[in-house]
């Protein structure tokens, strides 16, 4: 589940990259309601891309509780914790290049690439920001 809203956070995220002119916005104050003023500002595909993010974040969040709650194995605990390490450093991401008035590539990069780490640890991925689903079945010792 988390994947497959994952896959459809990136193709906004590349959505947004592309058809969302932020033009040249001075850095907004940190706070909640300044961000959402100015996530809102820019229409439906960014609040959309917001809001999906919000939602894997609780998502990441209820993956850790189930991990230890219905897993006894290590790894599956570890796998949880570190995909909701990669999704809140995407969200820091997110709000920081909010925050900063859409000018901060560094933070803008860090959503993508925090978003594809967390794809690329578990194997495959739809997303155009790591290797897509036929080129992780076709490697050796990957079997889906």
């Amino acid at each position: 589940m988390v994947l497959v809203i994952l896959t459809v956070q990136g193709w906004f995220g590349d959505t947004t990259n592309l058809f969302v002119t932020t033009g040249t916005t001075s850095s907004i104050a940190f706070s909640f309601g300044a961000i959402i003023s100015q996530i809102i500002s820019y229409g439906p595909i960014l609040i959309w891309h917001a809001f999906e993010g919000f939602i894997l974040l609780i998502l990441s969040l209820v993956a850790i509780a189930f991990s230890f709650l219905w897993s006894k194995k290590k790894s599956v605990r570890i796998l949880s914790i570190l995909g909701c390490a990669f999704v809140i450093s995407a969200v820091y991401g997110g709000v920081s290049f909010v925050v900063s008035g859409f000018t901060d590539a560094g933070a803008s990069a860090q959503m993508g690439v925090a978003s594809s780490e967390l794809t690329g640890f578990t194997g495959w991925s739809f997303t155009s920001q790591s290797s897509s689903f036929w080129e992780a079945s076709s490697r050796p010792g990957l079997h889906f």
